[in-house]
């Protein structure tokens, strides 16, 4: 996760074992805050990493494992473009509508 200028930079970065393609984040926020869009960034150059498919997202949980999240409907479920159309940058997608978290 990074601030916006920096979202172009190799690290950190975050990748998952390569058996088990399944990534959760629990971001608890301090404040309310509203979260406008998201960047996804495949940031291999040899193609040996793969951005994710699709991403879900729940709002004000903090009991979500991977049962859950296959389960509970999200509060928004986005498929991603193909890392090879991604080019030397990332692919912003809004969050629905202006979320607040």
């Amino acid at each position: 996760f990074k601030i916006h200028e920096e979202r172009l930079t190799a690290t950190p970065s975050v990748r998952s074992p390569e058996d088990d393609p399944e990534l959760l984040f629990y971001i608890p926020f301090t404040e309310t805050v509203t979260v406008k869009h998201f960047s996804i960034r495949n940031g291999s150059t040899n193609g040996d990493t793969a951005a994710p498919r699709r991403v879900k997202i729940f709002t004000n949980r903090d009991d979500i494992d991977f049962e859950t999240a296959r389960e509970l409907p999200a509060h928004q479920e986005t498929i991603l473009v193909e890392p090879e159309h991604i080019v030397d940058g990332t692919v912003d997608y809004p969050a629905r509508p202006a979320s607040k978290f």
